[in-house]
């Protein structure tokens, strides 16, 4: 069979396999209304994917023409239906807008962009599919909180394109502009944890609620949870459980970080970050044990907030001066130094700093690795040390142990050999 024939043949399946997959969600939207009723289900969904991929698979031979007259048509079709929707008193234009992303993924996809236009439809499936949640979200969101949001966002738009990118001050450790955009990757990655809690609030449970708050901040979630713990003894085991789950996502979450800044670093750092997840998790396992209980609303602030985000590009300043500085002084021991210090307050400004330096050529993955996990290490146990003088004893050894075995284990898998290599590991 010509290599020719299979080729458009897989283009349009993918783009027929883009209706069927829009058609089931909107046919499963619409799954209790009468045959007649809807305005498009799964077989009006999988003809207009189909349509798309037809026109862009013939446009060589046809021209662009054709594919315009099948835009027109289908754009025509779409306006019939929200007519007729609004005749009837139906006011929403999903489906319609639907039909028409079809139609436009079914022509990408017909035009061989199959990986593209099938992660789109896979996320337009998701943004259907999730209606509820997102009026929910938007009905719990406070004026002060979108305000938060949309400032920042201004400013990074509007800041970031004029920013200096160049060194500045000592030892030209401080590039403003790398500087504002780590800003607003923090910001954006502990927003994921904050607004889950804002959606889903605290009724799913103590150990969902503790989840999407490590994604904003582990310690926080350490605090709140041995501070309930210390009023309410009894659930002194599952609160520990969840807060050491809160501290497994510092994994993930790290990772995350600096696979976008130096992904060098995170082949290093791959084994120790996983054995932070594991150690976490079965802690977390052992100590939870089917005990859930009714969280409470963490007291987490919001990460779009200006007067946070300024504080925490000051304290990113501070150690990216330190990480420059210590080194010369004292050898590599000042990475490790420098991480220890940071650590006491937060690992993600650490983190970013050492991955930048990787990142930039002025440091060894390996001595940077050592680094992160100083800071990961006096931080986990600085949040053991909060859990205990916050929850008493039945949290706070349940903490200590907990976190000191789960150290151990990010430690000792420090010393297996790095993903990819070292050659990968240690590049610079």
């Amino acid at each position: 069979m010509p290599t020719d024939f299979l080729e458009l043949f897989w283009r349009i399946a993918v783009a027929l396999g883009i209706g069927l997959l829009l058609g089931l969600e909107r046919g499963w939207h619409q799954r209790e209304l009468r045959e007649g009723e809807r305005a498009a289900g799964i077989r009006t969904f999988a003809l207009v994917g189909l349509a798309g991929g037809l026109a862009a698979a013939l446009e060589p031979h046809a021209g662009l023409s054709i594919l315009v007259v099948a835009l027109a048509l289908i754009s025509l079709l779409v306006l019939l239906l929200v007519r007729e929707g609004w005749r009837e008193g139906h006011h929403g234009i999903t489906t319609e807008i639907a039909i028409l992303v079809t139609f436009l993924l079914g022509a990408a996809a017909g035009f061989g962009e199959l990986a593209l236009a099938g992660s789109l439809a896979v996320l337009t499936a998701l943004l259907l599919g999730h209606k509820q949640p997102m009026h929910r979200f938007v009905e719990r969101l406070r004026q002060d909180e979108l305000l938060a949001v949309l400032k920042l966002l201004v400013l990074s738009l509007v800041l970031l394109p004029v920013l200096p990118n160049q060194g500045y001050g000592p030892y030209d450790a401080l590039n403003p502009y790398q500087l504002w955009w780590m800003v607003v990757l923090v910001a954006s990655i502990s927003s994921a944890g904050y607004f889950a809690i804002r959606i889903f609030g605290a009724d799913r449970g103590m150990l969902a609620t503790a989840l999407f708050g490590g994604l904003a901040s582990s310690t926080a979630v350490t605090v709140a949870l041995a501070r309930r713990a210390k009023t309410n003894p009894e659930i002194a085991g599952p609160a520990a459980g969840a807060a050491l789950l809160a501290s497994a996502v510092v994994g993930p979450r790290l990772a995350l970080l600096i696979y976008i800044v130096a992904e060098p670093l995170l082949a290093r750092l791959a084994w120790p970050l996983l054995g932070l997840v594991i150690g976490s998790l079965a802690a977390s396992f052992l100590l939870w044990r089917g005990r859930d209980a009714k969280a409470e609303d963490l007291p987490l602030g919001n990460p779009f907030e200006l007067g946070p985000a300024l504080k925490f590009g000051l304290l990113l300043a501070v150690i990216m001066v330190a990480a420059e500085a210590l080194p010369r002084w004292l050898g590599d021991s000042g990475i490790i130094a420098v991480g220890a210090l940071a650590g006491m307050t937060d690992v993600d400004a650490i983190s970013l700093s050492l991955a930048s330096q990787v990142s930039d050529g002025h440091l060894a993955a390996e001595i940077a690795a050592w680094g992160v996990l100083a800071a990961v290490g006096v931080n986990t146990l600085v949040k053991a040390g909060l859990g205990w003088a916050l929850g008493g004893t039945p949290f706070g050894w349940r903490m200590v142990i907990g976190n000191v075995l789960t150290l151990a284990l990010a430690i000792a898998a420090l010393f297996l050999p790095p993903l990819g290599g070292d050659a990968v590991a240690t590049a610079s």
